[in-house]
């Protein structure tokens, strides 16, 4: 099962893997990366969907068990960033997002 967070998921561990799998919510100009090279967590990326419509992407990633707990904090600090730098609907975007998640993973 998937642990659906703020603003991303985590995504079912392989029992034999090192790595966590995430998808989370990020802009084309990636605010998370920098967060990642300051906090000092090596990231895995595994590709990005951006739709049309939309200004936000969806990352897929891989991080180590021993980066996930500061991986998931630094999340924490892209919700702060985002409202930093006026993407004021991040957070009501990425509410929608899980939402709709959920209710297709019902369905």
């Amino acid at each position: 099962m998937a642990t659906v967070s703020e603003n991303y998921i985590k995504l079912k561990k392989k029992w034999y893997s090192r790595y966590h799998e995430f998808v989370y919510v990020d802009t084309e100009n990636h605010l998370a990366d920098d967060i990642f090279v300051t906090n000092k967590i090596p990231v895995k990326f595994k590709g990005d969907y951006k739709h049309d419509d939309k200004k936000y992407i969806i990352v897929y990633c891989k991080v180590k068990s021993k980066y996930l707990d500061e991986f998931t904090n630094s999340l924490g600090q892209l919700k702060n960033k985002m409202i930093h730098n006026g993407f004021k609907d991040y957070e009501v975007f990425c509410k929608n997002l899980s939402e709709k998640i959920y209710q297709d993973c019902l369905n």
